[in-house]
């Protein structure tokens, strides 16, 4: 039986199934009190109104006060960034306070309930029956001391139950902090440092915003001879750096959203020169070369900008080293200045074709660009410095047919490219019987091929090659640099494969009609 009984206006209830009571009038706040009856006499109420979402925040037990503060304030934040915002300023904090180990963590739950009595969620007892993709920031490294040190910050959020209470949703931020070994002065005062640049690249990343590698500051940090960073978040894509350092070499690999970098900068090679403009004319030219070549592969823009930001963050001024042989003038003018390095990006894949038979047809590219610097002494009048310039691409990209707006996969209309580049140039200088000589070879090749669908048929293939072979004698003006116009310029022997790609010869292969036939070419699906 049920019986709703309206304040001060009583009511029998449902006594038959042909009878029609008439309900009462009734204020707005007014609220009937339903109660469910089996069998005897109404004794209690099963139901009542349920109750305002219980939120309880619990931090972890000890630990450093301004820490506690900081995770209990925004632990019971509702955004991502907001609950981890500027947690990696603590690494500077603990090194400040000479912590050694720390290990905090709050967690809020939220949850309804009926029962009266509210009874505290128990968090031993707690058991998480579901965990939602979190977030996480973890760094860890080892000083030129040798010195190891971890540090890592979480968001984990979830659902789960403690005996008591169940459907319970509980968000859990955490701080681990761990060093080992004892750091000297100007290794805690560059992790400091480290600890800032971290901050701004984690709020950055955790808040959509595309992370910005040169925000660390590795470029101003010489105490490390080990790095590994990695950054997740949920519908983030994961970013992880690693970096190694030593006497010789500097080595960082970055992988962002499925585009891969490995590169690598020698410190003790053939500088040639301390002249900081020359070295950062260079440098501005290569990183031109890196745009034109993400334009050329139709790259998109946050490949560009990932691919630059890890250049500049290869090349900062890293610790210098001696170099391994003293350069004339003559010598010096003709290398570029800069030390030897290489530097290999890998595309992400954008798009592929979806016929099952032309799935290598895919949209990526890669690039590698780098410098080699070989010596070689003959006694005292002769020697020999070989410096390589290298560069390749390769790349695969679909555009619309002429007068379309988009690629047709469906019923295969579509204009396939493929691009390959190699370019290089050596520089072999030095001195012959005491006598200063400079001789450059310049060689360029690429392909660009061009196959064109419709409906599913191959009708069109051209292929465009590109070659070039070039050698210039700077020997007569090194021999007579007391005329200032004999003095060979920095742009004269930097590698540029777009203005080598403009001076070399031209053939273009159209494919015949036997070639193309020969292609096993599916039909497309024509629309009905």
């Amino acid at each position: 039986m049920i019986k709703i009984d309206w304040p001060g206006q009583p009511f029998g209830g449902i006594k038959t199934p042909f009878s029609t009571p008439q309900l009462p009038t009734i204020d707005e706040a007014d609220h009937p009190t339903i109660i469910i009856q089996g069998g005897g006499p109404v004794s209690s109420s099963v139901y009542s109104k349920p109750r305002d979402i219980e939120e309880v925040s619990l931090l972890s037990p000890g630990g450093v006060s301004y820490l506690n503060n900081q995770l209990s304030s925004q632990v019971v934040k509702e955004k991502r960034a907001d609950v981890l915002d500027d947690l990696s300023l603590n690494l500077a904090r603990f090194l400040q306070e000479g912590e050694t180990s720390v290990s905090q963590g709050a967690t809020q739950y939220k949850y309804r309930t009926l029962k009266e009595q509210i009874i505290p969620i128990d968090s031993e007892k707690f058991v998480a029956t579901h965990t939602f993709p979190g977030s996480e920031m973890s760094m860890s490294l080892k000083t030129k001391s040798g010195a190891t040190l971890t540090f890592t910050f979480r968001l984990e959020n979830g659902q789960g139950y403690d005996g008591n209470e169940a459907g319970v949703n509980y968000q859990t931020v955490a701080v681990d902090f761990q060093l080992d070994g004892k750091l000297t002065n100007t290794e805690k005062e560059q992790l400091s440092g480290l600890s800032e640049g971290l901050n701004q690249l984690a709020n950055d990343y955790f808040s959509g915003k595309q992370p910005q590698l040169a925000d660390l500051g590795l470029n101003d940090i010489t105490v490390l001879s080990k790095l590994d960073l990695s950054l997740e978040g949920e519908l983030l894509p994961d970013l992880k750096l690693s970096m190694t350092d030593t006497a010789l070499r500097r080595e960082i690999k970055a992988n962002y959203d499925g585009n891969k970098l490995a590169m690598s900068v020698d410190k003790p090679s053939l500088v040639g020169t301390s002249d900081s403009d020359r070295r950062q004319a260079a440098l501005a030219h290569y990183r031109q070369m890196l745009i034109e070549g993400v334009d050329r592969a139709q790259g998109k823009d946050d490949q560009e900008a990932f691919m630059l930001d890890a250049f500049d963050l290869l090349h900062g001024p890293v610790e210098r080293a001696e170099t391994r042989h003293e350069l004339t003038d003559a010598e010096s003018m003709m290398l570029t200045g800069l030390p030897d390095f290489s530097f290999h990006f890998e595309g992400r894949v954008q798009q592929f074709n979806t016929h099952p038979q032309r799935h290598n047809q895919i949209e990526s590219f890669s690039l590698t660009l780098g410098q080699e610097t070989h010596f070689k002494q003959d006694g005292v009048l002769n020697r020999e410095v070989d410096q390589r310039q290298t560069w390749e691409l390769d790349a695969g990209y679909f555009k619309p047919l002429v007068n379309w707006e988009f690629v047709d996969f469906q019923n295969q209309n579509y204009r396939y490219y493929e691009l390959s580049e190699r370019a290089e140039i050596q520089t072999l200088t030095g001195q012959e019987e005491g006598e200063p000589y400079g001789v450059q070879s310049r060689s360029f090749e690429s392909s660009l091929d061009v196959q064109e669908y419709r409906m599913g048929e191959l009708v069109d293939w051209t292929t465009k090659n590109r070659t070039l072979n070039e050698v210039v004698d700077f020997t007569p003006r090194l021999r007579e640099l007391d005329d200032l116009l004999n003095h060979v310029k920095l742009e004269e022997l930097l590698l540029d494969p777009e203005a080598m790609s403009k001076r070399a010869q031209v053939e273009v292969i159209d494919q015949d009609e036997s070639a193309v036939a020969k292609v096993e070419v599916p039909q497309g699906r024509r629309p009905s």
